[in-house]
């Protein structure tokens, strides 16, 4: 996306397609005209785009959190409005958007955030230390949030399943440490809005 195509650049990875309005690529005659995807729209952002031109059973985004706090949040924006699965990751985070259930196998005593968008009410959830069964979370409400949860111990070894269970389809991020997303999303599904 846009300026990621630098990046790739100097890892030696040739994009196959770059998709953006280019206001933050360096050169792009430095690529193909014919994987050019220049959408010059500005109510969108970039991954919006690229979420929009892409078709996939799942997205992986990476450079998309951490550098600016406001463009993290539009990108958190675009993968909440993602018509398929999205996992961004970052330095040290990974955030993955529900509107149903979410179930994921993942490392012993490891953090889960549950980030709901708007009014999120839950009817179930296993593996997880605090419960979230009957819960519901909202932002701006005391204990609104479901910020540092953790994944039980088991037996300190072996990934444990973890399965949230939300009452309605208002939707919920849930956010992991960065070196575990590739857990992230192994059964979840994430209903088009």
């Amino acid at each position: 996306v846009d300026g990621g195509a630098d990046v790739a650049r100097k890892l030696g990875a040739n994009p196959e397609a770059i998709i953006g309005d280019f206001d933050s690529l360096s050169d792009a005659n430095a690529f193909p005209r014919a994987r050019q995807i220049r959408l010059t729209d500005q109510n969108s952002t970039d991954l919006e785009k690229a979420l929009s031109m892409v078709s996939a059973p799942l997205g992986l985004g990476f450079g998309f959190l951490g550098k600016r706090f406001d463009h993290s949040l539009a990108a958190l924006h675009a993968i909440a409005g993602s018509k398929y699965q999205v996992v961004l990751v970052g330095r040290h985070d990974a955030v993955h958007f529900s509107r149903s259930q979410f179930t994921a196998q993942l490392p012993p005593a490891s953090r889960v955030s549950i980030w709901p968008l708007t009014r999120q009410a839950f009817t179930a959830s296993s593996g997880l230390v605090w419960d979230l069964a009957g819960l519901c979370l909202q932002p701006g409400a005391a204990a609104g949030l479901g910020t540092s949860n953790r994944v039980v111990d088991g037996d300190g070894k072996s990934p444990i399943p973890v399965t949230i269970t939300p009452a309605d389809s208002a939707g919920y991020f849930v956010i992991v440490d960065a070196h575990h997303w590739a857990c992230l999303p192994s059964e979840s599904v994430t209903e088009s809005p």
